[in-house]
């Protein structure tokens, strides 16, 4: 770097002066716009200073310069994968390699890419070329071994993270992800102490107690995530993992309501996250909101369009709302993205049902049986095979339910049932677990006030409570 104002500008940078480093590298690309390092520099500059638009702009023009330069082509990588252009990033670190076989950062951020792109394997031969020219990294072995825990390859991940931990032994992030791989092996007290270790190398950071939330979560030992996560967030209040997943506990402990101020923080914070406004949805129905849950839905497909969780919600909101044609139209969605989704079958056979298209119910209904899936089918089912005059399996599935509804399961309406029960016994029972299941608990209308007067009260009930 010769000239004299683009060496001004990389020690400001490197002093954390961005705004001025970003003046000096403007005016340097301005004089040269041919100048790889001022365009490049800049943009680097101009994304640590989170003017985001302005670093792509400065990515592209960078681009569009023709260097022969393996440097040049390693910092253009650098800055393309800051903007999470990965797929360029991985093309200029490919350019550099061509041009140096043994640049050892080039393979290690070539790696990262790869693994950003989901591309795993890749990303294992990259990190073990670069380690062929430096074993003593522990930072390239920890890499090493997320590429493989992506890759279920736990026991390798291991020996990776162990590795790394003996070249490194206080790098709390190997810890924390040794954990997640003793926890994917089932060894979960090992698992625990590792992430303990963790914490202990890092006794400020929120980051070690959100692993083990997580860890907790996986083993749905949701109280436990809640109090890990209350942990984290009380060194770091506004840290947003930790206020997105104390969300997702509270929704796993059936707390929705709760729920919504954490998931309004998170949004305030990056309103263009979609998983947020997925779980914001799904606080919503718990508290049967459904129409309010829709619009959160509908922003999470627009910010993701492939977002599973987001159609398949959209297909539970629409069959609440009684609006199955529509239940059906997202569950098709969801099915294209993932043809054995549970959650879809299920929302689509229900729907379907209601459409009084029982043919197509009763496929779906029979594909998840053979997914053996743990949902309530057997009265849907029979329910769809009666509409059809298919008495081939009547004995058996009738049995079916009854014995379900005796082991306290919930696995038909109360309306359902009425028609092939032979018990007033088994009736009352499948009505008390159905309005246990399918109403939620609400505070009571009436806390037993007396009222003075003598006018008669009249109060009229709709079979779906409403």
């Amino acid at each position: 770097m010769d000239d004299g104002l683009l060496r001004s500008a990389y020690a400001l940078q490197q002093a954390g002066n961005l705004a001025e480093a970003v003046r000096l590298y403007d005016e340097a690309a301005r004089a040269n716009p041919r100048s790889f390092d001022a365009v490049c520099l800049l943009g680097m500059a101009q994304a640590q200073l989170g003017r985001r638009e302005d670093a792509q702009r400065s990515a592209d023009d960078a681009l569009k310069i023709v260097s022969r330069s393996s440097r040049d082509l390693y910092n253009l990588g650098c800055l393309l994968q800051r903007l999470s252009r990965h797929e360029d990033a991985l093309s200029s670190y490919d350019s550099a390699l061509s041009l140096r076989r043994d640049y050892f950062e080039a393979l290690v951020h070539r790696g990262l890419s790869l693994l950003e792109l989901k591309r795993p394997d890749e990303a294992v031969v990259s990190f073990e070329d670069a380690l062929t020219l430096k074993p003593g990294e522990a930072g390239v072995w920890f890499n090493r071994g997320n590429a493989l825990l992506r890759l279920g390859r736990n026991d390798e991940a291991l020996l990776s993270y162990d590795k790394a931990l003996s070249l490194k032994p206080d790098f709390a992030e190997v810890w924390e992800h040794r954990g997640h791989a003793l926890l994917s092996m089932g060894r979960s007290d090992d698992a625990f102490a590792s992430y303990d270790q963790a914490a202990s190398y890092r006794p400020a950071h929120a980051q070690p107690r959100i692993a083990r939330g997580l860890a907790f979560i996986a083993l749905k030992r949701y109280e436990d995530a809640l109090g890990c996560f209350d942990q984290a967030l009380a060194l770091e209040p506004q840290n947003f993992e930790a206020l997105f997943q104390r969300a997702n506990a509270l929704l796993y402990l059936k707390r929705p309501a709760e729920a919504l101020s954490p998931l309004d923080a998170c949004l305030n914070v990056r309103p263009d996250h979609p998983d947020v406004w997925v779980s914001r949805g799904a606080a919503l129905a718990g508290l049967s909101r459904y129409e309010d849950a829709l619009p959160c839905y509908e922003r999470a497909l627009a910010l993701k369009p492939d977002c599973l969780e987001a159609h398949v919600n959209c297909a539970i909101a629409f069959n609440a709302l009684k609006r199955p044609a529509e239940a059906v139209a997202s569950a098709d969605v969801a099915l294209l993205l993932s043809p054995a989704e549970h959650a879809a079958l299920f929302e689509r056979a229900n729907a379907l049902g209601a459409l009084s298209r029982f043919d197509e119910a009763i496929r779906d209904y029979e594909r998840l049986l053979e997914l053996n899936v743990d949902y309530p089918l057997a009265g849907n089912l029979l329910h769809c095979r009666l509409h059809c005059c298919d008495w081939r399996h009547f004995i058996d599935e009738r049995a079916a339910v009854e014995q379900s509804i005796r082991d306290g399961k919930s696995v038909a309406s109360a309306f359902q049932y009425v028609f092939h029960c032979r018990s007033a016994a088994d009736q009352l029972a499948c009505a008390k677990l159905w309005v246990q299941t399918v109403i939620p608990p609400r505070e009571p209308l009436w806390r037993g006030e007396r009222y003075a007067h003598e006018r008669i009260r009249i109060a009229y009930l709709s079979e779906d409570f409403r």
